[in-house]
């Protein structure tokens, strides 16, 4: 028997390998270690550099990040099918699968992140805040590059003319306003608007949305959600029509009481989320790298009992 070698017929023709060197990774302490750490790295990196401010300011930065860390896999890849003469390949063919699957992983899940948290964040954050706005007075087309406004006091949304749109989900967006509206009569457009998703009933009632229910409530976070956007232009172009009041730039907002603490419990959700992933992703490589472990060993042992017992193999 050839120890830590490929062992081959005695009469040189080559028969199936029973043994063949293990990589040097290969103890159970430092394979579990390694499979976990390596490919709990890469996850971690791609999930940053795919959901932090990189994506927001450079794609081609994360881009960057993700060629780079998928060359791990690829490396083992090139192990497997270039050295599986001088060892068993099963070690990094299993290892190129894990560190393949925590890269996508990390891609797939940071990109979740970044169109849910981060981009809302850090578009916030490049656009204008503006105080004392006044929507009886001031038009829409004045502060589209706003991020938070600031109302005047007193100014308070309308949800008896709330208004809907369904598109899979309902759409809700009432006034934003400082004096009441009057149907057909009230000639200044109507173009701050508070919004939201699936807080409201089919004809608009029933407003719930944002913090419409807080009275010291007099600030708004632009929506930069474009699709949801799109369908909220449906629902204010319908409004409009149904009021005889004019709209002409609208601005949707989330209507809330202090922004900077929202934006500062999005940026916190943000971060949580990642390290959410990490913990999931950790578990996942632990008991995927046990389950490997545990199967090859099996079958490296099996292959030896029937080598002992069955000279002829």
């Amino acid at each position: 028997m050839m120890s830590g070698q490929q062992q081959v017929g005695m009469d040189g023709s080559g028969k199936p390998l029973l043994y063949r060197a293990v990589p040097w990774y290969v103890k159970p302490y430092s394979f579990v270690a390694f499979n976990f750490l390596v490919p709990l790295s890469l996850f971690t990196l791609v999930c940053r550099a795919w959901s932090a401010k990189l994506h927001f300011d450079s794609l081609m930065g994360s881009l960057a990040v993700l060629v780079v860390c998928v060359l791990v896999p690829v490396a083992f890849g090139a192990w497997f099918l270039f050295g599986r003469k001088a060892c068993d390949a099963r070690w990094p063919a299993f290892t190129c699968m894990l560190t393949l699957l925590s890269v996508v992983a990390g891609c797939i899940y940071g990109n979740h992140n970044y169109w849910k948290f981060g981009y809302p964040l850090y578009e916030i954050h490049q656009l204008a805040n503006y105080v004392n706005i006044d929507p009886s007075s001031d038009f829409g087309q004045s502060y589209m590059d706003s991020g938070i406004i600031n109302f005047k006091a007193s100014t308070y949304v309308d949800t008896s003319r709330a208004i809907a749109f369904r598109s899979y989900h309902m759409y809700c967006a009432a006034p934003i306003v400082l004096t009441p509206l009057q149907e057909g009569v009230t000639k200044h457009p109507v173009d701050f608007w508070a919004i939201g998703i699936n807080c409201c009933d089919a004809d608009g009632q029933s407003f719930t949305c944002g913090e419409v229910g807080q009275e010291d409530a007099q600030s708004g976070i632009r929506l930069v959600d474009e699709e949801a956007r799109q369908f909220l232009n449906l629902a204010v172009e319908e409004w409009s029509a149904q009021y005889k009041i004019p709209v002409r730039h609208a601005l949707f907002f989330d209507w809330v009481v202090e922004p900077q603490w929202n934006l500062q419990v999005l940026e916190t959700t943000l971060e949580s989320q990642q390290w959410y992933g990490v913990l999931v992703m950790a578990g996942v490589a632990v008991a995927l790298t046990i389950a490997a472990y545990s199967g090859i060993q099996k079958r490296r042992n099996s292959s030896q009992l029937r080598h002992t017992f069955n000279p002829n193999l």
